[in-house]
């Protein structure tokens, strides 16, 4: 489970909105079935646990295993596994509350997670896991500075309109952190700008989707230009988006939806729906989001329509996605100096 340790002070930009440390992957148990239960969510300031009391999934069940995965959403198809534990437990009928299973994670991401079997008071301790590797914790570290107000951002002009945005602050790391989504949906990114100057004049009156909007400058600019636009992120980066659309007026003229490329579900949930166009600007920047991305593309890029990338090589690691791309789709390759 990753930590997000955050500075108390910022000195080139005031003082920031403290958090110590919190979860950025959520934490959950896979049951009999497969289905997944949440024990601890994403966010969660640390350190924190959790219980769950469980039963046997059949009646004089003496054993069994309890598997913990990781991820950034419940259903996402890339959860991580971070631990299959034997169970032991004595005999008892099916539906009886006997397992109790406790975890608690430490502030640099220490987990524990003990599990007792509440008929024979036995209970066993797990503190280290075969599938991390010797000497790290089971979860990376982030470092995110979030200031509070979040300041206006002088802003932008589109075809007449004049729009501005809601700005995070710089978000410093240190070697071997990566940064969190949150902070990266916080900032107007450099193709941002260029494709909402571009969409907002050849896609006027057009259905659009946006993916991974942040900021929703290029859905506002779209929208501002006349065209009918869905624009989607992450579920926690939602109120983020609404304050912006609120801030200039247009949050009765996008609609925002939660979509997250990696969890098949809620790409399904807008598959059905028809786009003239599908636009995305500087979302090429995370390898592991390459393929959910093309995915997403895949699943919702309707017959005869266009989907419109604008991204930054960053060290040449973008190749891989235009590879996939042109695996895909008929591509036309637009370079801008």
């Amino acid at each position: 489970m990753a930590i997000v340790p955050c500075h108390g002070k910022d000195e080139a930009d005031g003082p920031v909105a403290v958090v110590e440390a919190a979860l950025a992957m959520d934490l959950s148990i896979v049951l009999a079935g497969g289905e997944l239960v949440r024990l601890l969510r994403r966010g969660k300031e640390v350190p924190c646990d959790a219980s769950l009391l469980l039963t046997s999934s059949a009646d004089q069940q003496t054993r069994g295993t309890l598997t913990l995965v990781q991820g950034l959403r419940l259903h996402a198809d890339d959860c991580l596994d971070v631990a299959t534990l034997p169970v032991s437990f004595a005999a008892a009928s099916r539906g009886l509350a006997q397992i109790l299973v406790q975890v608690e994670v430490g502030v640099k991401g220490q987990l524990s997670v003990t599990i007792s079997d509440m008929v024979s008071n036995k209970s066993r301790t797990w503190t280290d896991f075969p599938s991390v590797p010797k000497g790290s914790q089971p979860f990376s570290v982030w470092r995110l500075a979030l200031r509070d107000p979040l300041a206006r951002h002088p802003g932008f002009t589109f075809g007449g309109c004049f729009l501005r945005v809601l700005e995070a602050p710089p978000v410093q790391l240190q070697e071997g952190e990566a940064v969190a989504p949150e902070a990266t949906a916080g900032k107007i990114w450099p193709c941002g700008y260029f494709l909402a100057r571009y969409a907002s004049e050849e896609l006027k009156s057009a259905q659009v989707l946006e993916l991974g909007a942040g900021q929703g400058l290029v859905s506002m600019a779209m929208a501002a230009g006349g065209a009918k636009v869905v624009c989607t992120d992450l579920e926690e980066n939602l109120p983020f988006l609404s304050e912006n659309l609120r801030l200039n007026g247009l949050d009765a003229h996008v609609e925002i939806a939660s979509l997250d490329w990696r969890c098949p579900a809620s790409r399904a949930r807008l598959a059905d729906r028809y786009f003239d166009a599908i636009v995305a600007a500087d979302c090429v920047f995370w390898p592991p989001l390459f393929q959910p991305l093309l995915d997403s593309l895949s699943e919702l890029l309707s017959s005869n329509a266009t989907a419109y990338i604008a991204m930054v090589d960053r060290q040449q690691s973008s190749h891989d996605f235009v590879r996939g791309l042109h695996d895909r789709f008929d591509v036309t390759d637009r370079k801008s100096t």
